[in-house]
This record gives C-alpha cells, structure tokens and sequence, in this order.
C-alpha cells in the first residue's frame, strides 16, 4: 500500500483550522478579493487571487470579488472590466458575489456621523500640507490641530456641509480624533473624507465627498461579515486603525491576516511603476507581452493552469523574499508538456549549399595547400611540447583575425571560408567543425545561399567528410505566422525604489540613533558615507545604516545625531 505524502499546510490554513474547531464565525469561512481599479491585474495579484478564492474551495465556502472604488480620479470602468476577464480566466467564480465599495457610501458616510456624533471624529480646516507637518515622525510626537476640540454640534454641521458641497476642495477634511502621540503613525488622526469633486465611474456626480482607503477598506469587510480578512505585509501596521473603527461603531469585526506579497526578479509589480510605463509610451499598453500583468502574461502564451501552478509553488510565507522569474516560466513548460504539442520552427530559413561544391583554380589551391600544409607541420611538431602547442594555437588565431579582417570569405571566396573552418579545428583542438556556425561573417548581401563545409580532425590529419547541400524547405513547407520575442523588461534582478529605501534607511538610523542602547553621535566625517547610500542595494543600505551609527564615537545627545542623519538623507 502506497503511502500518500501530505503537504505541509501554511500559517493561514492553520488559523482557519483552528477558528473552525473552537467554532468562531459559527464554522463559516468567507474571503474576498478587493483590488483597486486604478489599473491592471499583475502576476503580484495572482496570487492573492489563488488564495482567497482557492480557501473558499478547499473549505467548500465563499469568496466575495469586491472592489475598493473610493478614488474616482484614478479609477475607471475599463480597469474594473479587465479585472473581473482575468479573474474569471484564472478560473475563479464569485457567482453572485461582486461588490463595490461605492455600493455603501451611503453606509459610510452613516458611520462616520455616527463618530461625529460620539465625539470620535472632527473637521479639520488645515490643509494638507499642514496636516503632513504636525503629523510628526517616528521619533516625534505629532500636534493636535487647533480645529481638534471643536463641539460635536459644530463638527456634524460642517460635515453635513461637506457632503453638500458648500466648500472647495481640499479646504476641509474629517478625521478621527485618536492619538496624535501614538507610536503607529496611522493611529494619528488618520483622515476619514476629504472633499473631491470628481466623476465616478458607478456614482457619476452624486457625492463630492470620498472615503478614504483606510476608512472603507475594514468596515467593507465588516458589512459583507467576511470572516478572514487575508492582506499582504504592507497592511500590518493598518490593522490597529481598522480594529480601532470596528470597536468604536460596535459593529461586526473579521480577523485581518497579513501574508508576504509576491517579489519576482527582473520584474516590476508596483501599479504606480507600471503605470509610468504605460502613460510614458516605454509598452504599448497594459496587456503588452512584456507587461508582468495577467493580461500581458495571457497575450504572452501563459495559461491559467501555470499561474495558478506557480502561485501554489511559491506559498504563503510572513517573511518576504524574491522568488526566481525562472520558476514561473517553469510552471508554464510544464503544463504545454502535458496539454501542447511541441514543434520547431525555422524562423528565417536559408539555403545552405557545401563550399567543395564551387571550383578553385588551380592557383588558389595551391596556395591553399602550402598555407594548409603549415599548419598542418607545426601541429603534428607540437604534440609533445606545451609551448608548441601554445604557438599553434597562437599562429592559428592570427590567421583567423587576418581572415575576418580582410573578409575574403564575403560573398565569392568560399575556399577562404573553408580555410577558416579548418583553421578553428586546430585552434579550438575538436574533431568536427561546422562552418557555418560562423555563416553570418561571410554571407554576403543580397545572397539567399550560404556556402559551407564540414571537416573532421582525424588522427594525423584533417580530410573533408563530404560537400554538403542542406535546403530548409522554403518553398514547399513554408507557413505564414507572427512571432514574438519577448525579453525581460529590467535588466536588475530585483528593482529598487530607491526613494523608498532610502526613506526606510533614514528612518531606521533615526530610530538608532534614539534608542536608549545605541545613543551614538553620528559625525560629520560620516555624512559623505551617508550621501551615497541610495546608489545602494537594500540589503547593503541597512548594513550601511545600522555601522554608521553604531560604530561612530562617544555618546551625544540624539537631536543632534538625527540632525546629521536627515542633512545626509534629505
């Protein structure tokens, strides 16, 4: 009896299991998909859509596809098109189960005056770039904004004169009040509505006040009861803010589950970089062949069966890492050996006709023997000697240079290419040589053919095996097709924000520099170290970082370490 191996289930799996048998949500599993359409799905995607939708089969349950529609300047209905094609052509139905977020403006909007109502959310009248400045930063408390104490009575008028649309944009916006000292940057007064007049895609131009991200994305799951809420890492330190809304309405709360996005190398998967590609004219657009999206993939030959193949192999891990491009094109090979027939293809045939086929005078082949001949006399003399045999390969290659730089084997000198091949056995010592590995030195322009030979090293001696005549059947088995030669469209294995790392970079030294252990002066010496660290890769930036401050001399006073830091990181 064979024993059946089985597979290692992930962290998420393991959760669920759990909750399923202490009997949370009453035994019900319930996912969703909530991508944004501000742009095409990309492979980064795919694997968030494997996941949710491929628990909702494993567990016999539910999958909402819902989208996050709260940016109407960014958003459109050919984006929220192409989303729901690729997630169907993955294989996955939501059946009745596709939502908008601006489905529940209403809803939202409700909400939010009922935290108005509770003394939990206020206008604020600052504008953005004030509110960015009293913010503070990771080592900084933020400022409470003048307009924070204002009664509820006034804070609920103006609100309800937001959504009336009696203010500009921008001259307003409502936020929840909750710490403007809070370590989680997020839990500072994050804003909640901020006044845009814009178009939307489902809503036209009934409101002209939005939700922001933050605000719709946890009260979207709570209203569609979703019980695991699956986001990737980046969602970690937002999920205090969701839980804080939840708790504060008294409504229905899901369990957020961070996971690690998908990192592939020589790939861009940032929608804001893609973006830029397509706007900047660098692709054709957002299903070019070139393009890591699921369209582009589609256009490309990938088929649904080796996405989803890919996305099980890579897993579902807490730690990010760069998984290899090369494990993706793997997954495809695979499925085309099992569902393709494989066939090959001349893509641009040529003639290929022996170069014994052309006559030599007589002349021309005796000097052809007498150059020959040497060659063949100093490799026979050097069988016993390293430095003989160093000198053949040496007098061997010049003549291979002498040959190419006069080009006498273009076009009509075909003996000279004969030579040439000959010259190669003995200089690269194999015992066969096909000349017309070199064709494209001596084809001349405007010629269909090209002449060659093939010629074996025997003991002793090189003998011409026999003239060679090779038609590709241009004519006979031709067929008329497209192809496409699709390369990687970054030449770095794994691309950088270099703005964000060195923000990420800047921020870890600040917090070095701040902890009560490490409180090091950082030097002036040290700033032209400091300056270049964005030409860096990430790894070799936080190593950078984390000397500088640490192995700098004697304790000082942290303001002025982090002075230094932000003079060398502007």
């Amino acid at each position: 009896m064979s024993v059946v191996e089985k597979k290692p289930r992930h962290f998420i799996e393991q959760v669920i299991d759990e909750d399923l048998k202490t009997g949370k949500y009453d035994g019900r599993v319930h996912t969703r998909f909530p991508p944004e359409p501000n742009g095409y799905l990309h492979i980064g995607h795919a694997k968030s859509i494997c996941l949710n939708f491929g628990l909702a089969e494993q567990y016999n349950s539910y999958c909402n596809l819902r989208f996050d529609d709260t940016n109407p300047v960014r958003e459109e209905e050919e984006y929220v098109q192409s989303i729901i094609e690729d997630v169907r052509w993955l294989g996955f139905d939501w059946e009745d189960r596709l939502y908008f977020a601006s489905d529940y403006f209403q809803q939202l909007y409700d909400f939010a005056c009922q935290l108005v109502e509770s003394g939990d959310a206020y206008v604020d009248d600052q504008s953005a770039e004030e509110i960015r400045r009293t913010r503070g930063s990771l080592t900084e408390p933020g400022k409470e904004s003048p307009y924070r104490n204002r009664s509820v009575e006034e804070n609920l008028d103006l609100f309800k004169r937001m959504q009336s649309g009696e203010f500009p944009d921008g001259s307003r916006v409502l936020r929840a009040k909750i710490d403007m000292e809070a370590h989680n940057m997020n839990m500072r007064d994050p804003v909640m509505y901020r006044i845009l007049r814009a178009t939307h895609h489902r809503t036209g131009d009934d409101w002209c006040i939005y939700p922001t991200y933050d605000w719709a994305h946890g009260l979207e799951d709570s209203i569609e009861r979703i019980t695991h809420s699956l986001c990737t890492l980046e969602f970690e330190d937002h999920r205090p803010l969701y839980d804080w809304y939840l708790e504060a309405l008294d409504v229905y709360r899901p369990q957020q589950i961070e996971f690690a996005p998908l990192n592939l190398s020589y790939t861009v998967l940032s929608k804001r970089m893609l973006r830029e590609l397509v706007e900047g004219g660098y692709v054709n657009s957002w299903d070019d062949p070139r393009m890591p999206t699921i369209s582009g993939l589609r256009r490309r030959g990938f088929t649904p069966a080796s996405i989803r193949d890919f996305a099980s192999r890579v897993g579902i891990a807490k730690r990010e890492g760069v998984a290899d491009v090369g494990l993706l094109e793997y997954c495809l090979r695979q499925d085309l050996n099992i569902h393709a027939e494989r066939r090959m293809a001349v893509l641009d045939p040529l003639k290929v006709v022996g170069a014994f086929g052309v006559e030599m005078s007589s002349e021309k082949k005796s000097w052809h023997a007498q150059i020959f001949g040497v060659l063949e006399r100093l490799r026979a003399g050097s069988r016993g000697s390293a430095g003989s045999r160093m000198l053949v390969r040496l007098v061997c290659f010049v003549l291979v240079l002498w040959l190419m730089v006069r080009q006498e084997f273009a076009g009509h000198s075909f003996e000279m290419a004969m030579l040439l091949c000959r010259s190669l056995c003995i200089l690269l010592t194999i015992g066969l040589a096909v000349e017309w590995l070199l064709g494209w030195l001596w084809r001349a322009p405007g010629h269909v053919d090209l002449r060659c030979a093939v010629a074996l090293a025997a003991v002793g001696s090189l003998s011409v095996l026999d003239a060679m005549h090779y038609d590709l059947f241009r004519e006979h088995f031709s067929v008329d097709g497209l192809t496409l030669g699709i390369q990687a469209l970054l030449a770095n294995e794994v691309p950088i924000d270099v703005a964000k790392v060195t923000a990420w970079v800047g921020g870890l030294a600040a917090w070095l520099v701040s902890a009560p252990i490490v409180m090091a002066r950082v030097r002036m010496a040290w700033l032209d170290v400091l300056s270049g660290v964005a030409d860096r890769s990430a790894r070799g930036l936080a190593v950078t970082a984390i000397v500088v401050v640490v192995a700098t001399g004697a304790l000082a006073d942290g303001d002025d370490a982090l002075t230094a830091v932000r003079l060398a990181l502007p």
